[in-house]
């Protein structure tokens, strides 16, 4: 687990985010501080990540702590997070339908994204690591010095 920890503080530190005058745009950062918050407090026990109210509320909360400003909403992130290769769908029908929802660069809507899909989830290796405590303060200190 050790090695994959190594790769994943690497990717975690090279998150495809927007840029903009120098800066990057934290909230694929913010939506990971939240998903491993919410593995930390017992509310995902499995590798599921639900675009539920609980996952925008724990983003809300988060970009308030370290943005400390009105948040955007979530399923931006949880959308633009298929980017990121550890970050995967589970269809309710297909993953072309996946596909097919937006044009390319777009973000598709909480509706369109609630019909198609059932649920995100991580690299099994990844859900393992932040499962365990030290591994989440790791990947937090990658996160926040990187983007916060």
């Amino acid at each position: 687990m050790q090695n994959n920890i190594v790769l994943y503080k690497e990717i975690f530190s090279n998150l495809h985010v927007k840029i903009v005058d120098g800066r990057k745009y934290p909230n694929k950062p913010i939506l990971l501080i939240s998903v491993m918050e919410l593995v930390r407090c017992g509310y995902i026990l499995e590798n599921k990540i639900q675009l539920d109210q609980t996952i925008s509320a724990a983003f809300e909360y988060n970009w308030r702590v370290f943005v400390n400003s009105a948040p955007p909403t979530v399923w931006t992130p949880f959308w633009h997070m298929k980017k990121e290769l550890f970050w995967h769908f589970r269809p309710i029908h297909t993953l072309a339908d996946i596909d097919r929802l937006v044009r390319s660069g777009e973000t598709a809507s909480l509706g369109k994204m609630k019909r198609e899909i059932e649920y995100a989830y991580l690299d099994n290796e990844l859900f393992k690591i932040i499962q365990e405590p030290s591994g989440r303060t790791e990947l937090f200190t990658v996160l926040k010095t990187n983007y916060l």
